[in-house]
């Protein structure tokens, strides 16, 4: 598959495995002080996870193996998962992409919310990683609601160093923003370990303070 899945995964996670590893938090605590209904609240600072394999030998690998992400059955709610697929022909490059959004029927994020992407010792020469593709991507490549994503996320800062990948979002988040990274990587092995089934795992945590509205 050379330009990777284009739909979500057709097994998703039980709403018990997705709130025990795509969202862990606490319960929300409400700004000290009444506020009105329009004003925003803010919560405890929580995470989403996100876990998935290539494992090439499995039958439609690139809809298999997603062993975290955050759905809108998330606490909070959400949309963060980790597709994958190998390049046709050149089976030793690796491919991730990472969808992340924010539905507008949910909150926003603080200021200062991150995704951390560590690199396996599985693969070699990641790629740099560019600027997010926008919300019209996020939602070709699978969105659940879809509708419910209008926006693109705010501009990112993106650090790469030889160990991962951080990504820092140096404004709030908004309702309805959605977004998608993506890199690549050499396996370890090259094309014969990767047709013979080896697995390769790619994981990514954001850690945000969640604000509703």
């Amino acid at each position: 598959m050379t330009n990777g899945p284009t739909a979500s995964p057709r097994t998703q996670p039980s709403r018990r495995t997705v709130v025990r590893g795509a969202a862990r938090t606490v319960p929300a605590i409400m700004v000290a002080g009444a506020a009105p209904a329009y004003a925003a609240s803010q919560c405890e600072a929580t995470s989403w996870f996100a876990q998935s394999r290539i494992v090439y030998t499995d039958p439609d690998y690139s809809n298999a193996n997603f062993d975290a992400q955050a759905t809108l059955e998330s606490t909070p709610p959400g949309a963060m998962s980790i597709q994958h697929w190998v390049t046709a022909n050149r089976e030793q490059i690796l491919n991730w992409r990472i969808p992340v959004g924010f539905p507008s029927t949910g909150g926003g994020a603080e200021a200062g919310a991150t995704i951390k992407i560590p690199f396996d010792s599985s693969y070699t020469n990641p790629t740099t990683m560019g600027q997010p593709l926008g919300v019209d991507r996020f939602k070709a490549f699978g969105a659940i609601q879809p509708e419910l994503y209008t926006q693109n996320l705010p501009t990112p800062v993106i650090t790469q160093t030889s160990t991962s990948i951080t990504i820092t979002f140096p404004e709030a988040i908004a309702p309805g923003s959605a977004g998608v990274f993506s890199f690549s990587a050499t396996a370890v092995g090259g094309a014969t370990a990767v047709k013979s089934g080896t697995p390769y795992t790619q994981t990514a945590t954001m850690d945000f303070t969640p604000i509703t509205y």
